[in-house]
């Protein structure tokens, strides 16, 4: 799957029965795998239910995999989105006691140590890489105490040498210490606070330091070095006499250099532990999506942006990090056929996304930024709408918690041909809101009643009150306890009743089941204040 598939094409991923085959015993499997700056493109995708799918490309073409119809998944999918690994330069097994950043017989030390941009990458190394710990093994310990404001830092220089035995002047980045450390025999790692981020060309300076008062030990710690042939790749300086702080050392009296003139090209080893972040992965798909397998999200964003209608459906729910709907005009819609779940963001770019009295859960608790009419952040909106319009058809935002802030969920009505924009905002003042579940629809006449509600009686005459009621109900509830919450209901104005003022249009209410009479509360009286709290 590395190369270019016609888009007119069916493409199904069966791994065989048996395998391997008859004759073949040793023979490896391995699965389909798209890889980076490749993009594969099909009319419809299947998975059989015995393989898998892997995108492992740290930088993904702009659509991984683009898809004219269907993607039907009945084994797995999965994104791979980082990886972790480690890289050794240099595989000497010279001992050495002379070019050591850990010269426990001097009271300071400055090392530093160049890497080619050409070896990081003939080793495996890449733009963007990140270099998050540093381990080095000692073959002998001379230290009996800890260095001192031991400290690394680096550079990326346009040199791949050094030219003397002056060492680098420029800025360095410091990812670890100060601070004491003590060695151990054998293998240890220097976790770094921050990393060494790799452009992907430049060389590499690596500086080790430390201060300390005197000397810690009567012979140095001692670890393999390999000779770099032709390179001067090491500087290291060190002084037995307190002549000037080890991180800024500089050739002069009581400083030596090492035998830098004759033993340059000689390099401790050390091996990087890599983190490679990977770009997201997008699958472009221009018809339905069907889960009946495993879908690995990862780093990823499901894109569904064809102009017919489509639906996302299978018998397991999926679990996107992001998806986004982008139809190519307001009146296409994107159906739910079951509920799913988003880590991320719903981005609701153009159309609606009918959820058809299923669940949409999201995990992202952050708060909006943008503003009401193209909020961004785990609910984002260009010009798309979320058409509930069922009370079962919730939105499960998790998580909440106190986490407080301004929200918005973008709801439109159940007009699909020109959908009216009826957002749900909150600002989230204090209390906990734990799981919020909200849910709206249109009701003529006020009828159907939500789930457990009986009536529309006003409460203060007790008879029905639908003329003056507005034809769309919000079922809201919470699992936290005590929010404070400043609430925003909208509708349209085909929803308004007749005699509803268009400036004054009076306060939601709540209806309240009670072990003596379920019934209708009026907030503060008159219902028309500004202040409306209750607490029940």
């Amino acid at each position: 799957m590395e190369a270019f598939l016609p888009i007119g094409d069916d493409v199904q991923i069966s791994r065989v029965q048996v395998f391997p085959p008859i004759g073949n015993p040793t023979r490896p499997y391995f699965n389909p795998t798209i890889k980076s700056n490749t993009s594969a493109t099909a009319k419809i995708l299947t998975v059989s239910n015995l393989d898998t799918l892997i995108i492992n490309a740290s930088t993904p073409s702009a659509n991984a995999l683009r898809l004219a119809q269907d993607l039907i998944n009945n084994g797995r999918i999965s994104v791979v989105s980082s990886l972790s690994t480690n890289f050794k330069y240099g595989n000497g097994i010279i001992p050495n006691n002379i070019y050591t950043p850990f010269k426990a017989q001097s009271t300071d030390a400055r090392s530093q140590i160049i890497y080619s941009a050409a070896e990081l990458t003939l080793n495996g190394l890449i733009g963007g890489d990140r270099i998050n710990g540093i381990q080095f093994s000692l073959w002998s310990k001379g230290s009996s105490a800890s260095f001192g404001n031991f400290t690394v830092s680096y550079a990326l220089v346009p040199f791949t040498q050094h030219a003397s035995n002056i060492p680098y002047a420029g800025a360095l980045t410091t990812v670890y210490g100060p601070t004491a450390i003590t060695t151990n025999l054998g293998v240890n790692t220097l976790n770094l606070t921050n990393p060494i981020v790799w452009d992907g060309s430049s060389n590499l300076l690596i500086q080790y330091c430390f201060d300390n008062a005197s000397n810690i030990g009567s012979s140095d710690d001692c670890i393999y070095i390999t000779q770099t042939t032709g390179i001067k790749s090491t500087l290291i300086l060190s002084s037995t006499t307190n002549a000037g702080a080890g991180c800024a050392m500089i050739p002069g009296a009581g400083v030596t250099d090492n035998f830098f003139s004759g033993l340059n090209s000689f390099r401790p080893n050390f091996t990087f532990l890599v983190d490679r972040p990977y770009s997201k992965v997008v699958f472009a798909v221009q018809r339905d999506w069907f889960n009946n397998g495993f879908f690995d999200a990862g780093y990823s964003q499901v894109l569904m942006d064809g102009t017919l209608a489509q639906n996302i459906t299978g018998t397991q729910p999926t679990l996107f990090n992001e998806l986004n709907m982008n139809k190519g005009a307001a009146n296409q819609t994107v159906t739910m056929q079951r509920s799913f779940s988003v880590d991320s963001s719903l981005i609701l770019t153009q159309g609606s996304m009918l959820m058809n009295a299923f669940t949409l859960t999201m995990n992202n608790p952050s708060v909006n930024t943008g503003n009401l009419a193209s909020p961004k952040g785990a609910f984002e909106r260009t010009n798309g709408f979320l058409i509930s319009e069922n009370a079962n058809a919730a939105v499960i935002w998790k998580n909440l918690n106190a986490l407080t802030g301004y929200r918005v969920i973008p709801f439109g009505n159940a007009a699909v041909a020109s959908p009216l924009y009826i957002p749900f905002s909150f600002t989230h003042n204090a209390g906990s809101l734990g799981d919020l579940s909200i849910s709206t629809y249109n009701a003529v006449g006020n009828l159907p009643f939500p789930p457990t509600v009986t009536h529309i009686n006003s409460a203060s005459t007790g008879l029905n009150n639908a003329a003056a009621v507005v034809d769309r109900y919000w079922v809201l509830s919470k699992t936290g306890a005590n929010p404070n919450v400043n609430i925003v209901y909208r509708f349209t104005n085909a929803e308004r009743p007749a005699g509803m003022s268009a400036f004054n249009q009076g306060k939601a209410q709540p209806y309240r089941i009670t072990p003596v009479v379920d019934l209708w509360l009026r907030l503060i009286t008159p219902f028309t204040s500004v202040s409306y709290v209750q607490s029940y």
